[in-house]
């Protein structure tokens, strides 16, 4: 389990916790683990960290990642700050 203590307000700043994130990520994964990835809602924090890992893993650009985590969990919307980072 990995913590990260994250605000969701847009003037947050998401760069210090992606590396952390996305290296925890891909520990699951290559040990064919299931990961979780949840915030409070589900709705922008968690969002924003799976697009970012799209992003930088699967070389999507910030709207092919969107809709591939909206096509995951219907009810997801970045803050505005943390959109704005991600693209």
């Amino acid at each position: 389990m990995k913590v990260l203590e994250l605000d969701d307000y847009k003037d947050f700043d998401l760069a210090p916790y992606i590396d952390k994130a996305h290296m925890f990520i891909d520990s699951g994964l290559k040990r064919d683990e299931g990961v979780l990835v949840v915030c409070t809602a589900g709705i922008s924090r968690s969002a924003s960290i799976v697009i970012s890992y799209l992003i930088k893993t699967h070389k999507l650009t910030y709207d092919k990642a969107y809709e591939t985590v909206k096509k995951a969990r219907v009810y997801i919307k970045p803050n505005e700050g943390f959109e704005r980072f991600l693209r």
